[in-house]
Parts: structure tokens; sequence; C-alpha cells
């Protein structure tokens, strides 16, 4: 049987009563959190149960993409299979609105799928009543939503996990937002999202995950 990461010990326990005779093999990636509080839950419980093989190996995103992703965690085993692309871009602006409509102007097209991140649901929807004038075709992603959306979407960094979106843009990447030792795995599961295009925007000082990465991994642009 095989399944995701994205259980709890409990959960394992419980599909394993309903199933003893199964064979087991869980995947996903240990970094990718959106709950904090589960890193490494699951290593001393399953360590007696479960062989580990660590595939280091990814093919999802560009390959500036993903040397970008492993450098918000320090990350030096990665190896990138995919494509050469853009690099991510910083974009530093106090016209956050502004600024996302552009992105959205320049980037979006119809086959493409475009996603901008915030770390919370009231950041969404605050952000959602400023851009939705400027962005008509934006919709609102939340719990309550059962089916998959296409087009320009809005949603909290913890509900794109699982999913993988042409262009994502990280919508407050501030200090004052993420500050939190843990945040860097939120900050690294919504960055993974990215296949070909990835952006931050921020107010001026990036959050510490983020502020230490060398500029060799990303472009920036100013504009206040």
């Amino acid at each position: 049987m095989l399944f995701r990461s994205d259980y709890s010990y409990l959960q394992i326990l419980t599909i394993k009563a309903m199933h003893p005779k199964a064979h087991y093999t869980l995947l996903g990636d240990k970094n990718q959190l959106v709950h904090p509080q589960m890193k490494d839950s699951l290593a001393g419980p399953l360590a007696k149960h479960f062989k580990v093989v660590e595939l280091n190996k990814s093919y999802r995103s560009t390959n500036e993409i993903t040397d970008f992703m492993s450098a918000i965690l320090n990350n030096t085993t990665t190896q990138s299979l995919g494509v050469s692309g853009e690099k991510p871009q910083v974009i530093e602006t106090m016209a956050v609105s502004e600024s996302i409509a552009r992105l959205v102007k320049a980037q979006f097209k119809e086959q493409d799928s475009f996603v901008i991140l915030c770390k919370n649901k009231l950041a969404c929807e605050q952000l959602y009543h400023e851009l939705k004038p400027l962005v008509p075709q934006l919709q609102l992603v939340t719990e309550e939503q059962k089916v998959y959306m296409k087009g320009i979407l809005i949603m909290p960094g913890y509900m794109a996990k699982g999913f993988e979106f042409t262009t994502v843009v990280v919508a407050d990447a501030n200090a004052e937002v993420y500050t939190e030792k843990m945040d860097a795995y939120l900050l690294y599961t919504m960055t993974s999202r990215a296949p070909l295009q990835l952006f931050f925007v921020t107010g001026g000082t990036l959050p510490k995950a983020l502020a230490h990465i060398g500029e060799q991994y990303y472009r920036k642009e100013v504009n206040i």
C-alpha cells in the first residue's frame, strides 16, 4: 500500500489495523511542512518498522527554483534534474497590489495556472479585496472549496501543498510576517509549488529564512 507521508502516527496505526497484512510505502518530502509541530514526529515511532530510503533527485521545478528552494534550508544534497529557466525574483515594493497586478498582466496566460500565496487566511482575504478591482478574474480559495479551480487564485500557503502552479507569487515575504523558526519550512513548501516561475513580494526586509540566501540565486527588482 502506497500513500503520502502527510499522516500522523495515529492515522498510520489506524490504517495498519484496518489492513494488517498489507505492506506499506510512505512517500513524501520531510521538509514540506504546513504543520511544523509534526516535524520529525514519525521518525522515532516508525523507525523500527520502516527502512528509510532518501531520494535526492528533484525533477518538478527548474534548476534555478530547486537551487533557491534548497538554499532556504541549507540543503546541499538535492540534485536537480529539471530544465534551466529564470531565477526566482524578489520584488521590493510598497505598492503590493499594483506590483502583483503587473505580474499577472505580464505572466499569466489562459492555459497556465497562477497562484498568489500568503501565510494565512486573513492575509489572503485582505489582499483579495485590494486586488480584485485590479484583477477582476481573481478567485479566493478557502477551506470550503470542494473542487480545484483554474485561473488566477489566491490562497493560504498551507492550502497549496499537493498542487503545482505555473507561476507562484509569495505576496507577503516580510520579516514581520514569518517570524518563527519553523516558518522556513512553510516558505520551503510554498516555494516548491512553482515548476517554472517564482516571485517574492516584500516591503523591504525579507524573512530570515530568505534573507540569508545568496544573491546569485535570485533576481531583484526595487519598485518603491
